[in-house]
């Protein structure tokens, strides 16, 4: 999950550089409480405070992430032995999201242990801009990973055509493969899309993160936010079951 600190004013006002990092939790138990009380991973970068608990900074330990000033919509898949990381790495030019170079990148570690002892292998860019621009986009945010009906993985993520915070839609690829982080491709190049829901077309609202379990009724899932009276969010079953 992303933990960070807000200042204590009225507006959205988070220590981005300082206080925003990723945690990482394992859970010994069955219950809400075990999850409470789980041992977790503290992840951040190069400007993060150490206040903020003891500190991996990914950029220092992966030399393929040294460029990455900010994490964001961190998810996790377990496979076998290892727990799988999908995150968005963004890079900056000045203080603006620079989309070209951002991505959203694959880390890996066996989860036995505590997670303290935990250390992450660089996988590689699931998504950068040459793939989102393939779909017609300028970047893909919210990555998660999932089986589909035919056991095949899946990555799901939310398409941007700009850099603001909401999405437009949903979008499922399918995986090739886990451990080089390789998106399935047409015979062309282009990423193989599995199901596609496209944003309203409505100036005040947008569609957000997606989530999807095969054996689920409901489909794919989508967040939908509007800001039009302060921020509200419904969850929209869309029928699709790719």
């Amino acid at each position: 999950r992303l933990q960070y600190f807000l200042e204590p004013v009225s507006a959205y006002e988070p220590r981005y550089a300082t206080g925003w990092t990723m945690r990482v939790a394992k859970a010994r138990g069955d219950s809400p409480e075990a999850l409470a009380q789980a041992p977790e991973q503290v992840l951040g970068v190069r400007t993060t405070h150490p206040a903020y608990g003891p500190l991996v900074d990914l950029g220092r330990a992966i030399p393929e992430l040294a460029d990455c000033a900010m994490w964001n919509n961190p998810a996790v898949y377990a496979q076998d032995t290892e727990l799988y990381l999908v995150t968005e790495c963004l890079v900056f030019d000045g203080k603006a999201v620079d989309a070209r170079r951002s991505r959203m990148v694959l880390l890996s570690t066996p989860h036995a242990g505590r997670p303290d002892d935990w250390r992450w292998r660089y996988r590689g860019a699931l998504v950068d801009h040459a793939v989102a621009q393939s779909l017609g986009e300028q970047r893909l945010t919210s990555g998660t990973i999932a089986k589909g009906r035919d056991g095949r993985l899946l990555l799901i993520a939310s398409p941007h055509e700009s850099l603001g915070v909401l999405g437009r839609g949903c979008v499922v690829l399918e995986l090739e493969d886990l451990d080089s982080a390789r998106l399935a491709r047409e015979p062309g190049g282009r990423p193989v899309i599995r199901a596609r829901q496209s944003g309203e077309a409505h100036a005040h609202r947008r569609t957000g993160a997606c989530t999807y379990d095969a054996a689920s009724s409901t489909g794919l899932v989508t967040a939908t936010a509007t800001a039009r009276r302060g921020l509200q969010v419904e969850l929209r079953a869309t029928g699709l079951r790719p």
